[in-house]
């Protein structure tokens, strides 16, 4: 079991993530078991980077989903971050 959010020794995921490139992370300050973070953590890189859907849209389907685990996550970015559907080698949506 993990928390993402809480903080680690130097070192750790938050002075990992806090440097340049990062734009914010998703995370929790309580523990959950590794299974449910794998699964929460699949469907929303499914939403957010397969279906291009922004991070606000994305972690209400998720609450929505995964409830009430899911209460136990939050975002740190900025909401409407979102990115573009992927395109096949043709210049068309997949």
């Amino acid at each position: 079991m993990g928390s993402t959010a809480s903080g680690d020794p130097p070192g750790g995921f938050l002075e990992a993530t806090g440097g340049d490139g990062f734009c914010g992370f998703i995370g929790t300050e309580a523990e959950v078991s590794d299974l449910f973070a794998l699964r929460f953590g699949l469907a929303f890189l499914y939403h957010f980077l397969l279906e291009g859907v922004p991070v606000y849209l994305t972690m209400d389907r998720l609450r929505r989903e995964h409830w009430p685990l899911s209460l136990l996550y939050s975002t740190y970015c900025y909401p409407m971050l979102r990115v573009s559907k992927p395109l096949d080698f043709k210049g068309l949506e997949v």
